[in-house]
Parts: C-alpha cells; sequence; structure tokens
C-alpha cells in the first residue's frame, strides 16, 4: 500500500502539471492598452510567412533545443491549415476595433476576424481569448494543432508572437507592425 506522503506527492505532481498545462486569461482590458488602429507590416522586422510545403523548417524553434533540425515537413499538413486559418502570418497590413470585450481584426490580405473574450468554438478551434497583463493572447486548439498569439505593443509598434505546436514540433513566428 502506497505511503500517504507518497499519494500527496502523487496529487502535488499531478496539480503542477495541470498548472503549466493551461494560462488563466482575463477578460477585463487593462487600462492604457489600446492595439486599436491601422497597422502595416515592417517587413525588415518580421519573420517571413511560413511555407506550409516544407512546414517549418528554418523557423525559429523554441523550448525544445533537442529537436532535430532535418526533420522535413514535420509540420506540412497540420501548417497548411494553420497559414490559412491565422492570416495574421501572411498579412501586409492589419486594421484592429478594440472593445470592452472583443476584439474586430481585418487583415489585408484575408478577412475579418472576431475575437471575443473568453471561451469559444471557432471552426475546427477552439478558441480561448482575454488578456496576461498588457498582452492580448488568443490560444487555439484543434486536433493535434495548437496556436498562440500574443499582441503587445512596443515603442508605437504592434508586435505579434504566433507560437505554433503541431506534430510535435513548436515554433514561434514574430510579425511587427508599425500604425499607418
Amino acid at each position: 500500500m502506497p505511503k500517504p506522503t507518497h499519494i500527496a506527492l502523487v496529487i502535488l505532481a499531478t496539480l503542477l502539471l495541470a498548472a503549466c498545462q493551461g494560462i488563466d486569461l482575463d477578460e477585463a482590458n487593462p487600462v492604457n492598452v489600446d492595439l486599436s488602429g491601422d497597422w502595416r507590416l515592417e517587413g525588415a522586422l518580421s519573420d517571413p510567412t511560413p511555407d506550409f510545403k516544407s512546414g517549418l523548417k528554418g523557423q525559429r524553434r523554441k523550448r525544445n533545443p533537442t529537436m532535430r533540425d532535418d526533420i522535413s515537413g514535420a509540420l506540412g499538413s497540420a501548417l497548411a491549415f494553420i497559414v490559412h486559418d491565422f492570416q495574421v502570418l501572411s498579412a501586409e497590413r492589419v486594421e484592429i476595433e478594440q472593445s470592452h470585450d472583443s476584439l474586430g481584426i481585418r487583415y489585408d490580405p484575408g478577412v475579418y476576424r472576431d475575437v471575443s473574450w473568453g471561451e469559444r468554438q471557432r471552426g475546427l478551434w477552439e478558441v480561448y481569448a482575454g488578456w496576461d497583463e498588457a498582452v492580448m493572447v488568443i490560444i487555439s486548439k484543434a486536433e493535434g494543432m495548437r496556436v498562440e498569439e500574443r499582441f503587445r505593443l512596443n515603442r508605437g509598434q504592434l508586435i505579434v508572437d504566433i507560437i505554433i505546436t503541431a506534430d510535435g514540433e513548436e515554433r514561434t513566428v514574430t510579425r511587427v507592425f508599425t500604425r499607418a
């Protein structure tokens, strides 16, 4: 029979693991953070749009320094969906309307996207959106795929980090926009 201290350790480890898996986003806009505006891509400061034919090979890796660089096309199938559904990856211009409970984002090229705070279903994606202090976060999950978009202001620029996890790999793509 397991000792009570072993049981307590297992419960504690399980709770810690569960806490690391999730993020608690605030549904109240932070004071003095307004992402609204017409934003133009700064191509020289931004990562290129991922090529879904070759996966994310060559993009910056994050959090897995032992991952092999020579895995060819590992994200190819999943990335085709991701590049299509997350148009921030290829947008040259982004127009944002911010309200107290949502963002309206028009991508050019691309379409309009409405993001409400909290949890929603958007096509095949389960979407969780809100604020992590002064950073607007959108976490989208689907079968075997996770995309986390982090919108933040820095010195008059809108910086969008897109953390893509699919097929056992994780990559970060950063897009930098300047107010038009």
